[in-house]
Parts: C-alpha cells; sequence; structure tokens
C-alpha cells in the first residue's frame, strides 16, 4: 500500500484544445507492384471467367424467383496473382449493393470473396470493357483493380470458411457445429438465413450476436447440407469452427485449519458504501457460504445465465477466484498481522458448471448475456467483470473473433447514450506445454499464444509471472523459474504480426513450477493459496496459472476504484498499465543482444508493460506527481467527397517551469499513457485495410524542447502528408518504447527520460487520430462520431528534494490554470 508520503493524483478534466487536422488520412489496399502480364490475353481470360459466372447467375436468378427468395444474386471470388494484393475496396460499391464478404490469405495469394445481386455482375464486365478500351492509351483504366486479379471463380463454401483449414469438416454427412457469420444488411440475409434453415430443419442455437455489418448465429449442420442450397449460402459471409472452453484446474488435497478464518475475521475492515465497487465472476459461480467470501457478497449478487445450472459452484473454480479476487494471496493475508481493509464486493454469474457445457454456443452472446444480468438488477455501478475461461486453443492469432469483439463492443460506451462503465480483464490462457517441454523455458512460451479472447482490444488481458521460488518437496530438483521471471504457464503474443494489439497489457503473479529429471509439475508451494468451495472438508485451497493472475487483477483495479470512484473504466485500465514495469528478472530473459527498443518490443509482446505497482497506481508523492486528463475528441468529419481526419486536441501540461529549470541536468522520467475504447466491426476486412476492425486509432506526441506554443500543431499538419505519417519519427532518441513500437491496440504507453531543463520546455502533448472504419466505412454514417479518452502523465525525480507534487498543484489551482484552459 501507499507510505506516509502518498498523495491523491491530480485531476485536471477535460482541458484540451482543438486544432483542425489537415492530414487526408489512408485508405484501404491495393499494391503498386502489379505482375508483367500480356493485358489482352488477361482481359480476354478475365471477361471468359464472368461470362460463364454470368450463366451459372441467370440459373440461380431462375431458380430463386420460383422459390420466393428475397436475397437474390450470386458469391464471386477474387483471386490474386501471388504475392498481390488486390485492391479490396474497388470489389465492392455500397450503391449497386454489391458487398465484400471476407478476405483471406493463403498460401502468399489473396481471395476476396464478394456477394452480387442480380443484375449486377454488369459492374465488373463494365470495369474490364474500359480496361480493354485504354490498354494503349497513357492512364489505362482500372489497371491496379484490373491486373492484381489472377481469376474470378464462383465462390465455394471453402471461400467462406475463414478459420484455419484443417479444422473444415471432412466428412460430407457428419452433424458438425458451424459459426456462421451473416450479412446484416437491412435485414433480409438474417430473414432469409432463418427461413430456409427451418425449412431444411437445420438446428439453429437461440443465442446470437449482433454487430454493426455482421450477425453471429450457431447452427448443427452437416457440409452436404450446406452445399446443397446456394440461397442460404448467399446470406452467409463467413464460416468457422466454434470455440471450445479449457478444462478448470484440478483440485489440490491441501488441509487449512478453521481457526485461521476466525483470526483472520477479526482483522477485516469493511470499508464500503453504496457506490462501492464490484468485481463481477464470470465463471462456474461462487460458494458465499464461505466465511471469508459471505461477508463481502450475498444471494441477491448471485446469477446465472442458465435456470438449470444454478447459482453455487460444484467446481471450485469460481469460487477460487473469488477469495484472490478480495483478499489478493491468502498466503501473505493469513501470515500478516496487518488489518485488512476491503472496499469492495464479489458478485457471481454463472456462465458454466464444467468443462463442455455451453459446447458450440455462441460465447459472446453468452458472455452478452451475463455482463447485463447484475446491471439490470443493480444498476449505475462501477463493475470489473472478471473471466478467466478462454478457448482451449490460440488458432486467432490475435486475430478478432465473436467472442472478443462482443466483449469490445461491451467496454465501448457511446457518447450520448446511457451506457454503464464496464471494465473487462480477461485471462490470456494458459500454456499447452508438457512437463517435457519445460526444457526450453522459457523461450518455448513463445509459441505458446494467447486464447479467444484475450485478443480483446478494449479488455486488461493478464499474463502471469513468479515470485514463486520456495519449493517444500525435497523430491524436486526446485523451481523451474527464478524469482521475477515469466511464469511457466504464461501465454503470449511474441508470434503475432506487428498491427495486432499488444497483449498480454500486464502480468501478475501465476506460479511456478517445480522439475525434476522428467520435466515440470504444478506444485502446492508454488502456487498461490485461496478460498475453497467444498467448505464441509477445508477452507483453502492452492490455485495457479493465468486465472489466478487475473483474479489479482480484478483486486488491483477495485482498488483504484475505491480510491477514485468517479474515473471512467478507461482511466483505471490506464492507471494499471501506466504503473506496470519490467524487472530485471524479464529483461534477462529475452536472449540476444538488442538496442533498447528492440529489447522493449520484445518483452511487451511476452509479458505487456510489466508487473503493475499498486503505490504507483494509487498515488502520487512528492517526487513523483501523475495528472490525470480525461477528455473527449471528434477524429473524423465528412468531408467535401468522402470522410475524412477532423481535429487533433492538444492539452497544455501544467509542469513547475522555474523549479525544473533550477533542477538543470538532473535526470527526470516522464511516463504517459493514453487509454481509449474502440467499437469494434468484426467483419472480415483484415486485408483490406489495418484500419478496419477499430473505429478509430489514437496516438500521442509531445512537444519539444525548442518547439514555440504553435509549433507541436505545426510540425503535425506540415508532416501530415508524408507518406510515414505524422512527423513524430525524428523525436524518438528519449523514449524507451518509441512511437512505431506503441502504436498497436487501444491503450498506448511510452517513458521519456532526460533533462529536467528539457523537460520544461516539454510542457503540451498532442492527441491525433488516425484512420479506422468509422472513416473509411462511409456508408455506415458514423465518420462525425466523438470519442472518450484517458491521458495519464507522471513526472518522477527520486534524487530530488524538491517537492514537484505541491509545485504541480499550485499551477493546478491558480488563478493562471483557467488561462491554461485547465479545470480547477
Amino acid at each position: 500500500m501507499a507510505d506516509k508520503d502518498s498523495k491523491p493524483h491530480l485531476y485536471i478534466g477535460n482541458n484540451g484544445t482543438k486544432h483542425p487536422l489537415k492530414r487526408k488520412g489512408g485508405g484501404g489496399g491495393g499494391n503498386s507492384d502489379l505482375p508483367t502480364i500480356n493485358p489482352r490475353i488477361h482481359v480476354n481470360r478475365l471477361s471468359g471467367q464472368l461470362t460463364d459466372i454470368a450463366s451459372f447467375a441467370n440459373e440461380v436468378s431462375s431458380d430463386a424467383h420460383e422459390e420466393n427468395i428475397e436475397r437474390i444474386g450470386i458469391q464471386i471470388t477474387f483471386e490474386s496473382f501471388e504475392g498481390i494484393e488486390l485492391v479490396f475496396n474497388s470489389l465492392e460499391n455500397a450503391p449497386k449493393k454489391i458487398e465484400l464478404l471476407n478476405i483471406q490469405f493463403i498460401d502468399n495469394t489473396y481471395y476476396a470473396t464478394v456477394f452480387v445481386p442480380e443484375g449486377k455482375l454488369s459492374f465488373f464486365q463494365k470495369k474490364l470493357e474500359e480496361y480493354a478500351a485504354t490498354i494503349d492509351s497513357e492512364s489505362t483504366s482500372h489497371r491496379a483493380v484490373i491486373e492484381s486479379i489472377a481469376a474470378i471463380k464462383r465462390a465455394t463454401i471453402k471461400t467462406l470458411w475463414t478459420d484455419s483449414r484443417e479444422l473444415f469438416p471432412e466428412n460430407e454427412h457428419d452433424q458438425v457445429a458451424w459459426e456462421v457469420w451473416l450479412v446484416r444488411g437491412d435485414g433480409t440475409p438474417e430473414r432469409e438465413f432463418k427461413k430456409l434453415a427451418k425449412q431444411m430443419e437445420l438446428s439453429v442455437s437461440t443465442h446470437q450476436i449482433n454487430f454493426r455489418e455482421r450477425i453471429v448465429l450457431y447452427v448443427t449442420a452437416s457440409l452436404a447440407q450446406f452445399r446443397s442450397n446456394v440461397h442460404l449460402l448467399n446470406c452467409v459471409a463467413e464460416l468457422k469452427k466454434p470455440k471450445e472452453t479449457a478444462e478448470f484446474f484440478d483440485e489440490l488435497n491441501i488441509e487449512e485449519q478453521r481457526e485461521w478464518i476466525a483470526e483472520l475475521s477479526h482483522r477485516l475492515s469493511d470499508s464500503r458504501d453504496e457506490k462501492h465497487p464490484r468485481v463481477t465472476i464470470l465463471d462456474t459461480g461462487v460458494n458465499i457460504g464461505h466465511p471469508l467470501i459471505g461477508r463481502f457478497s450475498d444471494g441477491q449478487s448471485l446469477f446465472t445465465i442458465n435456470p438449470a445450472f444454478g447459482t453455487a459452484d460444484n467446481d471450485g473454480h469460481g469460487t477460487n477466484m473469488s477469495g484472490l479476487a478480495l483478499y489478493g494471496d491468502l498466503q501473505a493475508v493469513l501470515e500478516s498481522q496487518n488489518q485488512v481493509e476491503i472496499g469492495h464486493s464479489v458478485e457471481s454469474v454463472k456462465i458454466i458448471r464444467r468443462g463442455g457445457d455451453n459446447r458450440n454456443q455462441a460465447f459472446g452472446a453468452i458472455t452478452i448475456d451475463a455482463t447485463t444480468a447484475p446491471e439490470t438488477t443493480k444498476p449505475n455501478l462501477n463493475r470489473i467483470f472478471t473471466m478467466a475461461i478462454s478457448a482451449d486453443d490460440s488458432r486467432d492469432n490475435g486475430r478478432p473473433s465473436a467472442w472478443s469483439a462482443a466483449i469490445d463492443e461491451l467496454c465501448f460506451n457511446r457518447i450520448g447514450e446511457q451506457d454503464p462503465k464496464r471494465l473487462f480483464i480477461l485471462a490470456s490462457g494458459n500454456s499447452k506445454l508438457q512437463p517435457i517441454d519445460f526444457h526450453a523455458y522459457p523461450d518455448c512460451l513463445d509459441s505458446q499464444l494467447i486464447h479467444d479472447p484475450g485478443q480483446s482490444w478494449n479488455a486488461l488481458t493478464v499474463g502471469a509471472y513468479t515470485e514463486k521460488i520456495n519449493l517444500t518437496d525435497p523430491n524436486y530438483i526446485g523451481p523451474l523459474a527464478k524469482s521475477g521471471e515469466i511464469s511457466p504457464y504464461a501465454s503470449t503474443s511474441s508470434e503475432w504480426e506487428d498491427k495486432k494489439p499488444i497483449k498480454p497489457d500486464v502480468v501478475f503473479e501465476g506460479g511456478n513450477v517445480a522439475i525434476d529429471a522428467s520435466g515440470g509439475f504444478t506444485h502446492s508451494s508454488l502456487s498461490l493459496l485461496t478460498t475453497d468451495h467444498d467448505i464441509q472438508n477445508r477452507m483453502f485451497t492452492t490455485f495457479w496459472a493465468t486465472s489466478a493472475a487475473t483474479a489479482l487483477a480484478a483486486n488491483f483495479a477495485a482498488q483504484i476504484y475505491s480510491r477514485y470512484p468517479k474515473l471512467r473504466a478507461e482511466t483505471v485500465r490506464g492507471l494499471i498499465v501506466h504503473s506496470a514495469q519490467w524487472n530485471d528478472a524479464l529483461k534477462a530473459q529475452i536472449q540476444g543482444s538488442h538496442t533498447p527498443k528492440q529489447l522493449a518490443a520484445k518483452l511487451m509482446r511476452r509479458v505487456g508493460y510489466g508487473i503493475p505497482n499498486l503505490e504507483v497506481a494509487l498515488d502520487s508523492a512528492s517526487q513523483r506527481v501523475s495528472v490525470i486528463i480525461e477528455d473527449e475528441i471528434t477524429p473524423f468529419n465528412k468531408g467535401t467527397s468522402s470522410p475524412g481526419l477532423n481535429e487533433l486536441v492538444t492539452h497544455d501540461l501544467p509542469w513547475p517551469k522555474e523549479i525544473l529549470q533550477q533542477l538543470g541536468a538532473l535526470e527526470i522520467k516522464l511516463t504517459v499513457t493514453l487509454s481509449y475504447f474502440i467499437e469494434p466491426n468484426p467483419s472480415n476486412r483484415a486485408f483490406s485495410s489495418k484500419y478496419s476492425y477499430q473505429s478509430h486509432n489514437l496516438m500521442f506526441d509531445l512537444k519539444r524542447a525548442l518547439e514555440g506554443p504553435d509549433d507541436l500543431v505545426t510540425r503535425i499538419n506540415n508532416g501530415a502528408e508524408r507518406p510515414e505519417g505524422f512527423a513524430i519519427q525524428g523525436d524518438t532518441g528519449n523514449w524507451l518504447i518509441g512511437p512505431q513500437n506503441r502504436a498497436h491496440g487501444s491503450i498506448a504507453k511510452d517513458v521519456w527520460t532526460g533533462t529536467a531543463a528539457d523537460l520544461a520546455e516539454r510542457n503540451q502533448i498532442a492527441i491525433i487520430p488516425t484512420a479506422g472504419w468509422w472513416k473509411t466505412r462511409a456508408p455506415l454514417n458514423m465518420y462525425d462520431e466523438r470519442t472518450r479518452y484517458s491521458l495519464i502523465l507522471t513526472i518522477e525525480a527520486p534524487e530530488c528534494d524538491v517537492d514537484i507534487y505541491s509545485a504541480v498543484n499550485a499551477i493546478i489551482e491558480s488563478p493562471v490554470a483557467t488561462q491554461l484552459g485547465i479545470e480547477v
């Protein structure tokens, strides 16, 4: 907890100044490196393929009219030349209702599947004709589009399959589960699909997930049934295999004395008020009969998504999570003689009884139901939704899924609507290593990728490290990990592509592994202590891996909310990341010779931003002052012909300039964290634009020492038209992570180190939008949306005797603050 020098963080609200942003912004797709072809032979080949497709389209239309089908058309697939990217945005046309359904990249070749309504195939035929007519001219019409296409084919069910190829059903007639992504449109595809599915006697789950451009259903059918009806497939944008949930941990047989409970109960202090934060655990239920839990929960805090499940915890996992979420590691609490203050409570939503309960169901829809259940009963509270249940594989490889996108949707808070504040904390998922694999620790963990839904942009995804090294069993050689190293149970995003979010965000204690000659094994002395659900036989049990780490993160977040109940969920998430650091042990585990920025990039993909520090997250101090800004921005606007970037926002920072100048060459550390939530759009456009999933991207840039008060905005706008983007590249030397490495996901953190005199002049920061689907998907009319962001800045001067906190606080409270636009 905080020491005697602890002081509350300084909150200056929305002190931003808005400036027009001149950059036009990026858009989608296309490759200037076109293949060498004979254009006349090429256009004749493509024209012939379109003619064959047109003949089949006429057959489909004739049958559709006889069957009273509403959605009449045909799906076609464009195949690129090897290594050449298709010009995806030119393959769809909103006025003609030609829709880009999905994009895939297989064996260095791009495939784009498009739905073409009845009578609209002429859109592509006309492009070919205009290309052919201008082949000999200086400017060939549609050259980039036509010359990137190697072939045009009728779509098949395999071109709709966007999951791993090896997961595609092998047997034509086996009844299997499908995750079906429907085109949303005007409602016709959903209505048509459900009507046809009923006629074909397909089993369609009642759960569904609604996104802006897609609807996700879960259907049981054979491959032959799907293939048999072209009109059914015309409603489909993508097909995937539903996720399976991971198995829960076996219980360990550890006996504890009931007297421990009585002793701890005397030291418990309840500091909750009516608006205290709730840790809402989405799991196997919670046993509130446990005396350490029942005091901070009750029957009205227990919910279930299925009445048949009940609310009681017969598995143990949910009760294990609850103990850590309330108290942290109980070993430390029981060994201590200090007063234990609890300012939050536990809610439970039972979403599963045992592994396999919700197999082939919509986990995204289940999570939505579980989230809204307690909010309906007790609205307008600060809730930390905590879930350590994940898929049993990592095949998404960082790409959004229906489950992760549903969580992103739940977190996003549209300005002007009375949405509840939601902070989601998810487990990254556990490594699947076998005991024999641990000889390659820690590098073997780089291939153990984060499990769905841990790739969620808006959630705080938690990995694991460990300080558990006291192995009491002499039959083992010792613990695998040294104190402070990555936990052997951890998963990472080390092999994700760079454009994917940084995951995990942070790491908490997840336990260690005991090793012997045959490998590594779970051991009670290297695990965490928590509450057991079977209170007739024992009060405590051990718990480990990313589930334990996630419960600790929920406890951490609850303490922040107890301290600062009015903060946004984005800010609480930001404070957790802002307080995190990499210790020396984690750094030493990165093999090879690396520059500081290369080391930082590898660390982020393995352990996120590191290990959070509760004292730093909760409080400032005399030589460490944190300033919190919560503001809004309108990233885009309706341009003259298409949406463009709208504005950037600058914030004048309340640095004590004279004091910093007097400190001169003293080294100062400035930590900056920008946290915001995106609105997801999980339709498959991942290759058409790196901005296809997130509604918007934000980045920050700090004023440089030699720049005047207006130079930051001028520099950003002057450099905005350059191919490399905003001109922040030249100021990377003093940043630990750098603008390129930190520009992933919806939270960005970096640490600047320099002299106090230099920092005195760096008293302005800009928040800058880049492209997102609010801009690139113009027909959805989302280009004028406002959105929130949270900005946290901390100055730290540990070797200084000057009270920097009081100096900054005086500026914020002085009359001059009004002139700076800072709320007092």
